[in-house]
């Protein structure tokens, strides 16, 4: 199935998320070609299993998801996070989901909801020279120019967590990027580094507008980071209400996004 869609999957490390479970846990896949089949072959034979796109009602679902109680949702990553693939890059790049420098030029966030954004950090791998990356944020409240313009430096050879912007800054509703063009990698989009297991904003419900060097200057590509958008484009958003309310994402560092359920943490 490499050839009907682009994904990355890092066995690895789908192993060792799986490792984390208890003995007799029960996994939901939101989609069963890519999230049931990777899981299956690295291990998840041995939990039980709801592959969502072979229960054929509403009710048949959540039955099963009250019988069985869950503790995880399984889905893969959306497609086009693999850039490289979704956009045709013609330059020799090892696929990775994020945005390669030298095929991606501008880039911004917001959050999904309005309002301002928090601290915003970016995991850039960079295997070339030391490279600037312009930062400009749109204020809430006027305020000059230069107060929101940051230039951030990159330095060579390095893989790792930087600050693009900081609240410190002042109180913005989006804030825009100008990536050089170079051999690097924008491989994570967060709130916090804290959590190395997640690194893109699905839990800051963030959106994020960019534009590949080879489409047109008009033309926007949209990504929507958030659990409602990730479980519906494998049309499973009829299990939202299962997910956990507080920060559900677990997981998406291994090619796929491993969601808490209800049932994943006891209440007390």
């Amino acid at each position: 199935f490499t050839e009907r869609r682009p994904f990355v999957i890092q066995d690895e490390l789908v192993r060792a998320e799986l490792s984390k479970l208890p003995e007799k846990a029960t996994l939901l896949y939101v989609d069963s070609d890519i999230s049931l089949m990777v899981a299956l072959m690295n291990g998840a034979d041995r939990y039980g299993a709801i592959p969502m796109p072979m229960v054929d009602s509403d009710v048949r679902l959540r039955s099963a998801l009250v019988a069985r109680k869950p503790v995880k949702a399984v889905v893969q990553m959306p497609d086009a996070l693999n850039t490289v693939t979704t956009y045709r890059i013609r330059k020799f790049a090892r696929q990775n989901y994020g945005f390669l420098f030298s095929a991606t030029d501008r880039l911004s966030l917001r959050a999904e909801a309005g309002g301002p954004l928090s601290d915003v950090y970016g995991l850039i791998r960079n295997t070339g020279p030391e490279l600037k990356v312009q930062i400009k944020g749109k204020c809430i409240a006027e305020c000059p120019e230069q107060a929101t313009a940051q230039e951030i430096v990159v330095p060579s050879n390095s893989f790792g967590w930087i600050p693009l912007w900081k609240k410190e800054g002042g109180d913005v509703t989006s804030v825009a990027m100008e990536l050089p063009d170079a051999d690097a990698w924008l491989l994570g989009l967060r709130s916090s580094p804290d959590d190395i297991r997640v690194h893109w904003p699905w839990n800051e419900q963030w959106k994020t507008d960019f534009h590949m060097r080879n489409r047109a200057a008009d033309r926007i590509e949209t990504l929507t980071f958030s659990v409602r958008e990730l479980l519906s484009r494998q049309k499973g958003v009829r299990a939202l209400d299962f997910m956990a309310a507080d920060r559900p994402v677990v997981s998406d560092v291994s090619g796929l996004v491993f969601l808490d359920t209800i049932y994943s943490r006891p209440l007390h």
